[in-house]
């Protein structure tokens, strides 16, 4: 005899199966291509992804010079909480840089995923977004990065846009190239001749 409980309780069972079966399908297609679509940008992107490995050890470097003089001076000043605030945690400090890297790297994920919704339209090839994500991540770390050198060499941005920036880099430069080839004498002309530099384009303006 037939039994319609059966059949419909059989059928809603073999619909569940077939269906969870489904999904799971549909997300091992998805994470393979997503794992695809990366590994390929990756590899498409190589020279970016190892400018932003080298901008981020020249970052952590100067970072951890700079900390170093900031920990000397509040030992200076008998300040026990600032001084343990700048000692080098190495531990700390690698899983930071580590961070920092997959961060770029998602950057440049999204920047391609942005960039394959409108950059072909334009007859642009869509890798260009992750590209461009690569170069502003490299931007970030330089910036950084310059930041600890002018800290490191005692440089103080007196104009806070591009062409003070400058100037205050290429005095950071010059006083180091100095200091090692002259000492402090030719390090104190350099000093003064950008001083005098400063001051003439106050008075010319």
């Amino acid at each position: 005899m037939f039994d319609s409980s059966t059949f419909h309780t059989t059928k809603a069972a073999a619909y569940g199966v077939s269906g969870g079966a489904l999904q799971t399908g549909v997300k091992v297609a998805g994470t393979s291509y997503f794992l695809g679509e990366v590994t390929q940008m990756v590899i498409d992107s190589r020279w970016i992804l190892i400018a932003i490995v080298m901008c981020c050890v020249v970052d952590f470097r100067l970072g951890c010079q700079e900390s170093r003089i900031k920990k000397a001076i509040a030992d200076k000043e008998h300040n026990d909480m600032m001084s343990e605030f700048y000692r080098f945690h190495r531990s700390r400090a690698i899983r930071r840089s580590i961070d920092k890297f997959f961060n770029y790297l998602f950057w440049m994920v999204m920047s391609m995923a942005i960039g394959a919704g409108f950059l072909p339209k334009l007859g642009i090839d869509y890798i260009w977004g992750a590209w461009s994500g690569g170069i502003v991540a490299c931007g970030c770390e330089l910036s950084s990065a310059g930041g600890h050198f002018l800290y490191i060499h005692g440089i103080t941005v007196e104009k806070k846009n591009l062409k003070g920036y400058i100037v205050a880099f290429l005095r950071a430069v010059a006083v180091a190239i100095a200091r090692q080839k002259g000492g402090a004498d030719a390090e104190e002309i350099v000093e003064n001749t950008f001083d005098n530099f400063n001051k003439q384009n106050d008075v010319s303006k």
